[in-house]
């Protein structure tokens, strides 16, 4: 194998190295917005970010790279279109205006004037924002704790003039607060009250029952430490830096639900006690063991006969995901076929990869594009390609409903004139099966769960049936956990390389190819 070959499978292991019931709540909801729900092989296309600011709630919408800003009757404030929007970690507000930070470490500046409602002159909105400064130290420590430091001059979240700065240092520990075998996975800071008390949002990673998920929770610290907190509901996203839950600095918290429209949860903060009796009781775990795994908890795995596999090294599927990731496409006019505002409906049922949205005879691509209900092979994609086929499909089955007031296209969506893979056919193509194409719902029959996440090697799968599915590269050595992993996803148009946290892979099962080499 040539050197330069190893460097580039060498590369692939390497990581960025970053750093259900509900409490008693209302909602409300805005259709106004137009987004597609992410659900089946169709995830990261919701809203991923929500903040509040004075009486507002911010909400981003990364897919569609939109900003909302509604207001206390979930009423659209106002929309921006934002095209530097990438995959947004964070909002905070500086020299007088608000800065939107991507994963990438990008930022940049939404003026105070942009968020004037709409048909007024923007007297109506308080456009002063106090500098924020974010100083709260973690520690992770050996016995699994988390120490945290929060100095006197951390106020964090979006904040109004008006709001104290009389804020005293916190020192705290948190330790995992679910039953049983636990450890704390994630963490980060979401605000700071007027009263003093510093808010966090944690993920814990619990095992129970036979099964490994996780579990998110919202505290208020202050001098004494945990004061009171509330179980975040399990949410799907692909991007890594989606938090669909914000705290006002009055204490004021919201929960992003997506449901054919924006949805905001109002969640009430339990005092400790109760919180904690909450959280560690056996009816809630049941109740989170059956939402995730109602469908396979508790049944005995059906004798199959499983069909002859080829077999295969990680470094093979390494080699092949490396080939899908790093291909070139050289596009010609017949390639791209209906446009991306008037397919995916009736017969004419193709969709353009948002990758490919601004695509022309002549235009170059990397990277296989995501085509719906597709397993091809590099050469067959690029044969395809080059006879004229489309390049991607995302008018996958639910999408096809969304967009038609429900229904399915016939066929299940899949035309035979696309090329591509979906995350499922890039899978059953890296792990070097080429007689059939595996589903979600279906690799299982050709690979084992292991115990834990932790037990995953290069080429093994993190596996949500019936939905989507990863490859795994590696994970970091230090806390918060990040993993790298590659897929073919609709939310990045085709197959692509990221890292990801354990928030995004809740409910998703480790597996290993059964007919892999060691």
């Amino acid at each position: 194998m040539s050197q330069a070959i190893c460097s580039r499978i060498a590369n692939l292991f390497l990581l960025l190295l970053l750093e259900i019931s509900l409490p008693s709540f209302l909602w409300a909801g805005n259709e106004e917005i137009d987004y597609v729900s992410p659900s089946s092989e169709d995830q990261g296309v919701s809203p991923e970010f929500l903040a509040s600011y004075l009486d507002l709630w911010v909400v981003v919408e990364n897919y569609d790279k939109e900003l909302h800003v509604l207001d206390r009757g979930l009423n659209v404030f106002v929309s921006l279109s934002l095209e530097n929007i990438g995959e947004v970690v964070d909002l905070k507000t500086a020299n007088g205006s608000i800065i939107v930070v991507n994963t990438d470490g990008s930022e940049f500046d939404i003026t105070p004037s942009a968020f004037a409602p709409r048909g007024s002159s923007g007297e109506a909105v308080q456009s002063e924002i106090q500098p924020v400064e974010s100083r709260v130290g973690f520690v992770y420590e050996e016995d699994g704790t988390l120490s945290v430091s929060v100095s006197n001059e951390a106020l964090l979240g979006l904040r109004g003039v008006a709001e104290s700065q009389n804020l005293s240092s916190l020192e705290f520990s948190l330790e995992p607060i679910s039953s049983g075998d636990s450890e704390l996975v994630d963490w980060r800071p979401l605000n700071r009250l007027e009263t003093g008390e510093v808010i966090l949002l944690w993920t814990e990673r619990q095992r129970a029952g036979g099964f490994e998920f996780a579990r998110f929770f919202v505290g208020r610290f202050g001098s004494d430490g945990l004061e009171a907190g509330f179980e975040v509901p399990a949410w799907e996203s692909e991007n890594v830096g989606s938090v669909p839950v914000a705290v006002s600095s009055t204490g004021n918290a919201k929960f992003l639900m997506i449901d054919r429209g924006i949805n905001l949860v109002t969640m009430t903060f339990q005092p400790v006690g109760a919180f904690l009796t909450a959280a560690q009781s056996e009816d809630r775990l049941n109740e989170i063991l059956d939402g995730y795994f109602g469908d396979i908890q508790g049944s005995a795995v059906p004798e199959i006969a499983k069909p002859p596999l080829p077999k295969t090294t990680r470094v093979q599927m390494l080699v092949t995901a490396e080939k899908y990731l790093k291909n070139i496409t050289f596009l010609s006019s017949r390639n791209l076929g209906l446009s991306l505002d008037f397919g995916c409906r009736g017969e004419s049922r193709h969709l353009r990869p948002r990758k490919l949205e601004n695509a022309v005879g002549g235009s170059v691509i990397g990277g296989v594009p995501y085509a719906w209900g597709k397993y091809d092979s590099i050469s067959g994609y690029r044969e395809k390609v080059a006879s004229g086929s489309l390049a991607g499909d995302i008018c996958t089955n639910f999408r096809y409903g969304e967009l038609n007031g429900g229904g399915t296209c016939s066929g299940n969506c899949v035309i035979k004139e696309s090329a591509g893979v979906d995350c499922s056919g890039f899978v059953t193509r890296v792990w070097g099966i080429g007689s059939q194409k595996y589903g979600t719902s279906t690799l299982s029959q050709i690979s084992s769960k292991l115990e834990s996440k932790s037990e995953l090697r290069p080429g093994d799968i993190l596996l949500k049936a019936g939905s989507h599915v990863y490859i795994f590269l590696a994970v970091g050595k230090d806390k918060p956990i990040r993993f790298q992993v590659i897929d073919a996803s609709v939310s990045k148009g085709g197959v692509a390389q990221r890292v990801l946290r354990e928030t995004n892979l809740a409910g998703y099962l480790p597996y290993r190819y059964d007919a892999v080499q060691e």
